[in-house]
């Protein structure tokens, strides 16, 4: 009896860890929508953890920055005695301790200058930070539109490898009858071959492409194909004026953002250094309390203010040098800045035109594939009639796979010229006021 009870606690203790271990190191839920998948992988992203400490790390900056305007309060304390009287030393020694109040609040205006710099470098890394975001949201809408395309060509090498499989039936039976000649034989059974062939490619670059997003996001994907298609429905009908899209593109795009802050620091760097041109004025606040000869003499309490006023008669043309540099990096910045304006604006016609004419193709794809529909469905009901062979059947089966084989990859690449007219336009949707405010300051 207590050998049996000693077995089942044996048999509790090997079998439940083991059970517990598989379960914890279960896979999660398989991701099904673009945006679940989007969202995994811009909280995974390590790229997206360092760009928020280079935005923490410019925070900081711009604090120690606002810090220098206030004043500086010190405490300064001495013990000495005058050399030149070293005879009398017991009678001269004596020690001192002041409180310093050191306040320079103008700087020649180098303090405001400052600020707007600290400012706009964290602006910049937000800019950074946002841009990272929109490409890994379009890396990932690419794979999956990959993905769906290999899938949908899967689909139709395995019918198209079916229908070879009965070309090849039929063929034999036909040779078999004296209908059909060796060598037509052999290139029905070569077909088939390149049927199998074709399937095996298209099998291995699906494998691969899925292991690929699964170790990028961490996760198992099951994609739900109804949501790529009812964008690419949605996109067919959606009114897309260019004049707003070159509006929002120039206001929003991560390039014309920092050339934009370039320009701006550069004017106010060429601004302030003219400053520099006029006095420095330097206020100072201070009390002391001195011990002669550690109170054996006198004692003296003062309390002194006043205003320390610089001027430079002569610097070697230092600053003239700093104005010519600053107007010509301005003038630098303005001209990159305009290009820059010309560059994306011919990017997003240019994708806005190819996407109005593929918008175009698929429109006339729905069409044409509404027609070999109508035929398929007649295929089938002939073939449920008994008119027409299986063979026939496969055939015309086949021939609707393939059309909406290429139905499906005009929208698809309706999709993706979408997305790329939204990443030229610096956004990941046509929602401008979230990109405002993360880029608020």
């Amino acid at each position: 009896m207590k050998n049996k009870k000693f077995l089942i606690f044996f048999f509790i203790l090997i079998v439940y860890p083991s059970n517990a271990f598989s379960q914890s190191n279960k896979l999660p839920n398989p991701l099904s929508s673009i945006e679940e998948i989007t969202k995994e992988m811009l909280i995974s992203s390590d790229e997206l953890k360092v760009a928020q400490k280079d935005i923490e790390e410019a925070e900081r900056s711009l604090k120690l920055t606002i810090a220098r305007l206030y004043p500086k309060i010190s405490l300064q304390g001495s013990i000495g005695t005058d050399l030149l009287r070293m005879q009398e030393f017991d009678r001269e020694r004596n020690t001192s301790m002041n409180i310093v109040l050191d306040w320079d609040p103008f700087q020649n205006g180098m303090a405001f200058f400052h600020i707007e710099q600290a400012k706009s470098n964290l602006l910049i890394k937000k800019i950074l930070k946002q841009k990272l975001e929109t490409e890994i949201t379009f890396k990932i809408k690419k794979y999956c539109y990959e993905l769906f395309v290999l899938e949908e060509e899967h689909t139709v090498a395995q019918q198209n490898l079916k229908t070879s499989k009965k070309e090849l039936e039929h063929a034999e039976l036909s040779y078999k009858q004296g209908n059909l000649d060796r060598s037509s034989l052999f290139k029905t059974k070569i077909a088939l071959a390149d049927k199998e062939i074709a399937l095996s490619q298209i099998s291995q670059s699906l494998s691969q492409l899925k292991k690929q997003i699964e170790e990028e996001i961490q996760s198992s994907i099951s994609l739900s194909y109804e949501e790529i298609m009812t964008l690419a429905e949605q996109l067919s009908e959606k009114d897309l004026s260019l004049e707003e899209l070159l509006e929002i593109g120039l206001s929003t795009r991560s390039e014309i953002l920092m050339q934009a802050e370039n320009k701006r620091i550069s004017q106010l760097t060429k601004k302030y250094i003219k400053l520099k041109r006029f006095p420095q004025v330097q206020l100072f606040s201070g009390s002391s309390f001195a011990l002669d000869d550690f109170g054996q003499s006198s004692n003296r309490t003062e309390f002194r203010t006043g205003i320390i006023l610089k001027y430079a008669l002569f610097d070697g043309g230092e600053v003239k040098h700093q104005i010519k540099t600053a107007t010509a990096n301005y003038e630098k910045s303005l001209l990159e800045y305009n290009q820059t304006q010309k560059e994306i604006k011919n990017q997003i016609k240019n994708t806005y035109h190819k996407l109005i004419q593929n918008r175009s193709l698929m429109n006339i794809s729905k069409e044409k594939l509404k027609l070999i529909k109508e035929d398929l469905d007649l295929a089938e009901q002939e073939f449920k009639d008994g008119k027409i062979s299986a063979y026939e059947w496969e055939i015309v089966t086949s021939s609707y796979l393939s059309t909406k084989l290429k139905h499906t990859k005009l929208k698809i690449t309706t999709l993706a010229l979408f997305d790329q007219l939204l990443k030229e336009m610096g956004i990941s949707s046509l929602n401008t006021k979230k990109i405002k405010n993360e880029l608020s300051i």
